[in-house]
């Protein structure tokens, strides 16, 4: 019987329905193999790819093996359903195919509901929830996915099982049953989702309103300290030590140390350093930070104290010239940590939005069909494979919005397996510091 129903696919179309049909079968075969292949490369990235190997990323594994067994079980068997138009394969089947579609499709929604808090926490708390983030938290998130998705998907078989008649297989309609799984396997969670992207972008966007805040409140302060300073000097900001000028004479013996730019914490240093200026500047390597401008004046004769001097001078110049690099390495990092954050939230927003779309239609259709509500076959398969879409559109998210998924992706596509952990370690390279010329 099935041979015979599938043999119709094989044949010439004869008209354009069947043209249509053909397009239709061909389309969920793609959408399939698309499906495998994309959660296949999700695991397999984050399994070979050291930067990808933390706590937080096993959510995103969890999700794919969820969304690679939809796509290898649940979407097969709804093609056999769907251009059969009935159901031809037994109660038993029927029965497993129900539970494993509601068990696999109620755990990638879950899944992306976990992602979503666990990144909510890093947004919000990052200092406490750093700490927190550790493996055995992450698996019990992922604990806590799979049992719902197993309470939604067994009651059905103790409670309400699953309905197979006149050829049809679908769960059981029941309103009560109805209503707590979609709440448990959909509502639920895109509340919570949709609450805590709020949340995280109100966030973020008072974070900006006090950056640019403080950025005012600085010039304001800066203008008062230096009313006369023309605005041009800022660029000495960007100047480590502006000149060292030696000037030696022979009839005093004395070296002028002219205009050395160091930090306000070495003023308290042994070779009796004097202010000679209140010049003001202000640094974007921190918040604030104060430069003057020294004039050294050392009187000796040329003895062995002379070789003490300069070495104190060129201590406190190494001193300075450290400080200055270890605030532009914070500065780089924090602007990693900022670019990181942010792409976070923007693929959590394309996830949350495609979810939404993708998901919607099927748990609207759900709760009228448990009312007796006639809904055309046609569109209560149109609305379940969308739904079955949204697991190919999860690796496509994350290699669009992603880069650390990105490149991955490319290497294990064009199979250059043996040269991945060298291409990641370039990439985090030049994300971190730049091109190199």
């Amino acid at each position: 019987m099935l041979s015979e129903q599938l043999l119709l696919f094989t044949e010439w179309p004869k008209n354009f329905f069947d043209f249509f049909l053909y397009f239709l079968f061909i389309i969920c075969i793609l959408m399939i193999i698309a499906t495998l292949i994309g959660n296949a490369l999700v695991i397999l990235a984050v399994m070979l790819v050291r930067k990808l190997r933390h706590p937080s990323n096993l959510l995103l594994v969890s999700l794919a093996i969820a969304d690679f067994c939809v796509g290898l079980i649940v979407m097969p068997l709804g093609i056999i359903e769907l251009f059969t138009k009935k159901w031809i394969l037994g109660p038993v089947l029927c029965c497993l195919w129900t539970s494993t579609d509601q068990a696999l499709c109620t755990a990638s929604i879950i899944n992306l509901c976990m992602i979503s808090v666990d990144r909510y926490l890093a947004v919000s708390r990052p200092l406490r929830y750093s700490a927190q983030r550790t493996l055995k938290r992450i698996l019990a998130y992922i604990a806590i996915v799979w049992v719902a998705a197993l309470i939604v998907s067994i009651s059905p078989l103790i409670v309400f099982p699953a309905v197979n008649n006149e050829g049809l297989c679908q769960v059981n309609q029941n309103p009560i049953y109805q209503i707590y799984a979609t709440i448990i396997a959909f509502y639920g969670p895109s509340c919570i989702m949709t609450c805590l992207y709020a949340k995280m972008w109100l966030a973020a966007k008072r974070l900006a309103i006090k950056d640019a805040t403080a950025k005012n409140s600085l010039a304001v302060e800066k203008h008062k300290l230096c009313p006369n300073k023309h605005n041009s000097d800022t660029d000495t900001t960007s100047t480590a030590i502006n000149t060292l000028k030696h000037t030696l004479n022979n009839d005093k013996n004395k070296v002028y140390y002219n205009s050395l730019s160091i930090n306000n914490n070495n003023n308290n240093t042994s070779n009796s350093i004097n202010d000679s200026s209140n010049d003001c500047s202000f640094s974007d390597d921190s918040r604030i930070s104060s430069t003057y401008q020294y004039s050294f004046s050392i009187n000796r004769n040329l003895s062995n104290n002379d070789s003490n001097n300069l070495l104190n001078m060129f201590y406190l110049m190494f001193k300075y010239v450290c400080s200055k690099c270890i605030n532009v390495q914070l500065k780089i990092n924090r602007r990693a940590h900022e670019r990181s954050e942010g792409k976070a939230r923007k693929t959590l927003g394309v996830m949350l939005s495609v979810f939404i779309a993708c998901w919607l239609p099927f748990f609207i259709i759900a709760l009228l069909k448990a009312y007796r509500v006639a809904v055309p076959s046609w569109i209560d398969h149109l609305t379940l494979w969308i739904g079955y879409f949204n697991s190919l559109m999860n690796p496509i998210i994350y290699c669009k919005y992603n880069r650390d998924f990105y490149v991955p992706f490319r290497e294990m596509l064009c199979c250059r397996f043996c040269t991945l952990k060298e291409v990641m370690r370039r990439e985090s390279f030049t994300n971190k510091y730049g091109p190199t010329w």
